[in-house]
């Protein structure tokens, strides 16, 4: 994807085949295997969806705790002074009182956004900030007057062409807003030309959008649940945006299959390409937000010409710096009118939204007193960084394109700890934005999380599990360079304890702890007297044999021992100890002077041809 982009935008080509990326997108989704028909809006969501997987940095949990503190403080602070306001004015004390149920409502509203934000800052994605939104839904108990909310995040959103039903819920709606109730002339006639592909039947985009918050009534078998009920209650149900996205993507459904045949509905969406409001459609608190804008401008359209059974997609963008349209059907390019566009038979609307002026005069005051900063700094009027803070360069390109950024996380700089990553930390200075400390302490306030402290360097831990993994890595490869499997003339076979050599494997091969494994523990296999091994010992259960080179390896990294040297892997056979070699027994002799008597077999025969398994193998299993 990163290289069709670069080659796309690089102006080289008149126009690129995307193959590499449909390929990819085979792999990810098998749906998309083979050389059938796809569906462009399926394709868009897996490419959306796994890239939001792919691109997500872990939260630091020292960064989640002070966002939650945060969030908190603010939470009780509109608290306190909704309760101060309610003392000063008594006369509000009825109002509130008479919208009881309302005012619950934003309570629960707020535990519920406090839940969601716990959930969703485990991991800050990219394309989540971009496409993501969050959609509030909301049951509420006719019986008992319960409100139950649940949120949950989406990348699109999924419009029906209203049927006959779906248009008087949303006449009815519309009336309850004062507005003018969708006319709509259906009959045999209508039914069979849309039937047929030939549809003269055109609706809002406004309009489809009341039908996706319209409330439905759960009654008969629909009955809800209640909680505090405890029984199934009738109840009513809608929906909400409690969290816009910055790009929309909106997807008509046009296909139906409630046939054997299946068919598309044609029906003309009239949309608008500027100032398209979700205000109807969103949460009051959202709403209240003047620094958050609701409006947004169309930027592409997808078009599918053709039936069911075949067809072909045709798009339509706009350019942002000349304002103007084009059409991009296969490599064919080619300027098109707004009107054009409008006539479309739109599939797919994408919708980017529009900055409030709030934030415009936000962006331009930031950006001024970070360039008189930057200004005093090169006049010598700044002689030290001690009024700097520094945050990450892509929450802060996020700050300059997006109406939300979300919080400042730095997840992209930051380990699990907290710290600076060891393999960021030497291209810090490219990774990072220097900003005054006013506007850093300007940006927590409206925005939350932390800021970052260079200074600290890189995280300690990560540092030490970096010369863990190098240590890991070099003495695995040694082990397999020296271990072998026969012995050369004049060699001997040394035995280790095998639960030594277990934990050696778990802290060096597997990694399941980071606790290394010791001085070697032969002595438990031994008598008191350092020489005589206990009773009943088994080879592979208790011990096991490795050449010579592999015990020096294991006795200069760890120590310990002592060296239990056999001509084979048998424990209870006559022990040898060569002169050359000098190792001590753990009497401190040599071991020169055992006699044939203190050899005798205790144990059980082992076959002293049996070759031993080779500890790369192991390793490696």
């Amino acid at each position: 994807m990163a290289q069709f982009m670069n080659a796309m935008w690089s102006g080289s080509y008149r126009s690129i085949a995307p193959k590499n990326v449909f390929r990819s997108l085979a792999f990810i989704n098998p749906i998309f295997r083979g050389f059938a028909q796809q569906d462009a809006q399926e394709a868009l969501r897996t490419i959306i969806g796994y890239l939001s997987d792919k691109l997500q940095d872990e939260i630091p949990e020292s960064v989640e705790r002070a966002m939650k503190a945060q969030k908190a403080k603010k939470i009780k602070d509109a608290e306190e002074l909704k309760n101060h306001k309610n003392e000063q004015t008594p006369e509000e004390t009825a109002v509130d009182a008479s919208s009881e149920v309302s005012t619950n409502s934003s309570t629960n509203d707020t535990e519920q956004e406090a839940k969601e934000t716990r959930r969703r800052i485990t991991y800050d994605s990219v394309l989540e900030n971009v496409f993501g939104g969050v959609l509030r839904s909301r049951i509420f108990c006719l019986q008992c007057k319960e409100i139950s909310d649940c949120a949950q995040t989406f990348f699109e959103v999924s419009l029906s062409l209203p049927n006959r039903k779906l248009r008087e819920k949303i006449s009815k709606r519309l009336e309850e807003m004062g507005k003018e109730a969708i006319q709509v002339k259906e009959g045999f006639f209508a039914s069979f030309s849309n039937l047929v592909g030939f549809s003269t039947r055109k609706f809002k985009l406004i309009d489809l959008l009341h039908g996706f918050c319209c409330p439905d009534e759960l009654v008969g078998r629909d009955k809800y649940l209640c909680e505090k009920c405890k029984k199934y209650s009738e109840a009513r149900k809608e929906f909400a945006i409690a969290k816009v996205p910055q790009v929309l993507t909106v997807h008509v459904k046009r296909f139906k299959y409630d046939s054997y045949f299946g068919s598309k509905l044609s029906d003309h969406i009239s949309f608008p390409l500027n100032n398209l409001n979700l205000a109807p459609f969103c949460t009051r608190e959202l709403v209240k937000d003047s620094s958050l804008s609701t409006l947004y401008n169309c930027v592409g359209v997808i078009n599918h010409r053709g039936s069911l059974n075949g067809g072909h997609y045709v798009a339509y963008c706009r350019n942002r710096v000349s304002n103007k349209w084009y059409e991009y059907d296969d490599s064919h390019v080619r300027e098109v009118s707004a009107r054009e566009v409008e006539n479309v038979e739109a599939y797919v609307l994408v919708y980017v939204r529009k900055d409030s002026p709030t934030k415009l005069d936000e962006r331009a005051r930031v950006m001024a007193t970070i360039k008189q900063y930057r200004q005093d700094y090169l006049d010598e009027q700044i002689t030290n960084n001690d009024h700097a803070v520094y945050v990450s360069k892509l929450w802060f390109h996020k700050w300059r394109t997006l109406v939300d950024p979300g919080p400042i996380t730095n997840a992209d700089i930051l380990c699990k700890h907290g710290n600076i990553e060891k393999s960021i930390f030497e291209s810090l200075q490219d990774r990072i934005v220097e900003l005054p400390r006013s506007v850093g302490d300007e940006f927590i306030d409206n925005y939350g999380g932390v800021v970052l402290d260079p200074s600290k360097g890189a995280c300690s831990v990560c540092v030490d599990k970096v010369a863990l993994a190098k240590r890991r890595s070099k003495e695995c490869n040694r082990i397999r360079t020296l271990d072998r499997l026969t012995l050369r003339p004049g060699e001997f076979w040394y035995l280790i304890h095998q639960e030594w050599l277990c934990a050696w494997r778990e802290f060096i091969c597997t990694e399941k702890t980071d606790i290394p494994p010791g001085p070697i523990s032969n002595d438990s296999l031994l008598m008191d007297d350092g020489i005589t091994p206990k009773e009943n010992l088994k080879r592979r259960a208790h011990y096991r044999g490795v050449v010579e080179e592999v015990w020096l390896f294991f006795h200069d990294t760890y120590g310990g021992g002592p060296a239990i040297v056999r001509e084979s892997i048998n424990i209870y056979a006559k022990p040898f100890m060569p002169p050359e070699a000098g190792i001590l027994t753990k009497d401190g002799s040599t071991g020169d002077d055992v006699s044939d008597d203190d050899t005798d077999m205790t144990g059980p025969e082992e076959n002293e041809g049996e070759k031993p398994e080779n500890l790369s193998s192991e390793a490696e299993a």
